[in-house]
């Protein structure tokens, strides 16, 4: 019988079928379980998040478990679940941590490494585009925004103030084990205004090659927080390439967006580094050949529509049944997309990030035209 292996997030699709690829079997929860989840782990849809992948843990079997996007800032929900499932991830107490930006702050200060200032109140904090306000709880850019003149006074608690780097976005994943980190790979990150929220995550192309400096730079940053803040097994960071250095502007330690991106081009299985960081205590020797560029771009509702069953057979068929699909997140027959919802992902390989660029903007309008979107 294969090893169950739970894993719960806002959206577990990539991993799930990592794990799959090598022999695991897969039990998810996420917000959405799509029509491709069940063909490689058995899903469940979390109808309140994080409360409800509790429940689904808890019928989940005994074993292995990891968090996907969204749980890192649920500290308490992964430390209930990893009571009856083994963590496969940094452990709560370091996600409260290496999640306060403060923190961060303070830690990269003490290393020389750039990190936007940030600030608890809107005090002489000038509303002219220069700041952004976020909330401690974002995730794929949702609840970040630009503080400028109309932006409303009154916030709850646990919004705080960065400011604004401009440059290059870009994501690096790594591995850690026992305070080592490796880089696997680093992407461009694809930015969208989608309707009120400026900084969506709308897709990754990869693998990006700094220059000598720079990427000994971010060597550098994985290096001091996998030691400085316990980190295990795959993480990302969000960067900012600026004519004046690279700035960190948040950690995100776990399984990213971006993962798959680099699993597709190098060919290794983001699943297995997992396992054997956390459980055996072992970081991968990271040789990156020349390799070609591959990319994904999450595709945004511009109006509402419904999946009818032209529109998944049509779906069906772009997907192809492709080792490495084009299409991914298929929504289910009878799913209603409302207007700024993702309503899947979409894929492309080729000999430069260009040609991915342009490959991904060609099937985004094909698809937008097929499906209504």
């Amino acid at each position: 019988m294969r090893e169950s292996l739970l894993i719960l997030g806002a959206s577990v699709r990539a991993a799930a079928q990592s794990a799959a690829r090598i022999g695991l079997r897969p039990f998810c929860g996420d917000l959405f379980c799509d029509a491709d989840l069940p063909e490689c782990a058995i899903g469940q849809v979390a109808r309140s998040f994080p409360t409800d992948l509790l429940r689904i843990a808890e019928q989940a079997p005994a074993g292995l478990w990891m968090y996907t996007g969204g749980l890192e800032n649920y500290p308490r929900v992964v430390a209930r679940i990893s009571r009856r499932h083994e963590l496969l991830g940094t452990a709560p107490k370091n996600l409260r941590r290496v999640r306060d930006p403060f923190e961060l702050h303070r830690v990269f200060g003490r290393a020389g490494l750039l990190v936007p200032e940030c600030r608890e109140s809107d005090e002489r904090v000038p509303r002219d585009g220069g700041w952004l306000i976020k909330h401690r709880g974002s995730s794929a850019g949702l609840r970040v925004f630009l503080w400028q003149k109309d932006s409303p006074s009154a916030r709850t608690r646990g919004w705080y103030f960065q400011r604004r780097i401009e440059g290059l976005s870009v994501g690096a994943v790594f591995v850690a084990a026992e305070g080592h980190a490796t880089l696997l790979g680093i992407c461009e990150q694809l930015l969208v205004s989608v309707d009120e929220r400026p900084f969506q995550y709308g897709g990754s192309v990869g693998p990006l090659s700094l220059g000598p400096d720079q990427q000994a730079i971010v060597t550098d940053i994985g290096r001091v927080l996998a030691a400085e803040f316990e980190l295990r097994g795959l993480f990302g960071v969000d960067l900012i390439v600026a004519a004046d250095g690279v700035w960190t502007i948040e950690v995100n330690p776990r399984y990213t967006a971006s993962v798959e991106v680099l699993e597709r081009v190098f060919g290794f299985n983001a699943v297995s580094l997992q396992i054997a960081a956390c459980r055996e205590g072992q970081v991968p020797v990271v040789e990156s050949p020349p390799a070609p560029s591959a990319g994904k771009s999450i595709l945004y509702a511009e109006r509402t529509c419904e999946i009818t069953a032209d529109k998944s057979a049509a779906l069906e068929k772009l997907r192809g049944g492709q080792p490495w699909p084009i299409v991914g997140d298929v929504p289910r027959t009878g799913t209603r997309i409302e207007r700024g919802q993702p309503a899947l992902t979409l894929f492309a390989d080729g000999p430069s990030a260009a040609a991915v660029r342009e490959s991904l903007r060609s099937l985004s309008a094909e698809v937008r035209a097929e499906l209504g979107l």
